[in-house]
């Protein structure tokens, strides 16, 4: 049996109360269905005013500061797009880095480019070396046509060069002194320049007129010395000055041939001339050969 709905709580709302007093009607078809009855107690609730939280409340604070946030937060983009943004940006890097090492290769190719190889044509003969020679201080020439030399190249090292200008050369560089000295008179014979003799001799030697004789004659006539070379040995410094030194020493004479102006060649077998006393005289320019004594 239903309950009778004798009293209603004092300021239930109007709507409120019917829904009430028609659920508990004893007439079924009075009586909303559940539905009914949820959507009419829905609708008979009090609409009431929301009252706004102060700005001080802890929970409202951090809803506003999230809200915010989220407003200034920049959209990130997508993930496809930054992909095909920096693939360009990739791209346009190495293209200038390898534009950087072409550019470098080739400037260092530039400033060191090899010697162009000039071709052979297949079959020729390789060209004759050329032995190197210098004129024997121990001989000289006899006839302008028979004796005039081509000597090979003679290469006077750096320390050759201060050995020749050092003072103290004929005490501590004896040898090597001497062969400085021999190899610069077999340069001038070489080129026949007879303006190299002065690296050679000393002003007033005598025998520097003769070898600038038999280098006039060589120009004039053609004639050539082939292989002929010597070798300072056996050296032993006797004394001098400050400005002097006496040196005695072997010349040795390797086997050589000398070019006729009619073209024959004449050879002349290995000698060895000994011992010699070179006599010295430091000039300007450093040590010269004044004089030659040879035995006999």
């Amino acid at each position: 049996r239903r309950p009778v709905l004798t009293a209603l709580r004092p300021g239930t709302p109007p709507r409120l109360a019917a829904l009430l007093t028609s659920c508990l009607s004893a007439e079924p078809a009075v009586r909303p269905s559940a539905a009914q009855a949820a959507v009419e107690l829905f609708n008979a609730a009090p609409a009431e005013s929301v009252a706004l939280a102060s700005i001080c409340d802890p929970a409202a604070d951090i809803t506003r500061r999230i809200r915010a946030a989220a407003v200034e937060a920049p959209q990130a983009e997508p993930r496809g797009t930054r992909k095909l943004l920096r693939m360009p940006a990739m791209i346009a890097v190495g293209v200038l880095l390898a534009v950087a090492v072409i550019g470098v290769g080739a400037t260092w190719a530039t400033r060191r480019s090899p010697a162009v190889a000039r071709p052979v044509a297949a079959g020729s003969p390789a060209p004759p070396s050329r032995q190197p020679v210098t004129a024997s201080l121990g001989t000289v020439p006899t006839s302008p046509g028979a004796t005039p030399t081509k000597v090979g190249s003679v290469k006077t090292s750096r320390s050759s060069s201060d050995v020749v200008t050092a003072s103290n050369s004929p005490k501590v560089a004896a040898a090597g002194l001497l062969q400085a000295l021999v190899d610069a008179r077999a340069l001038a014979y070489l080129t026949r320049n007879s303006a190299l003799l002065d690296l050679v001799y000393a002003p007033g030697a005598k025998k520097a007129e003769v070898d600038r004789a038999n280098i006039a004659a060589a120009l004039k006539n053609g004639g050539t010395y082939l292989g002929l070379s010597y070798v300072i040995g056996d050296v032993m410094y006797l004394g001098g000055t400050a400005t002097s030194a006496r040196i005695r020493a072997t010349i040795l004479t390797p086997a050589y041939q000398t070019g006729q102006p009619d073209g024959r060649e004449l050879r002349h077998p290995k000698e060895t001339l000994g011992p010699c006393v070179f006599s010295l005289s430091l000039t300007v320019d450093g040590w010269r050969i004044m004089s030659l004594t040879v035995p006999g």
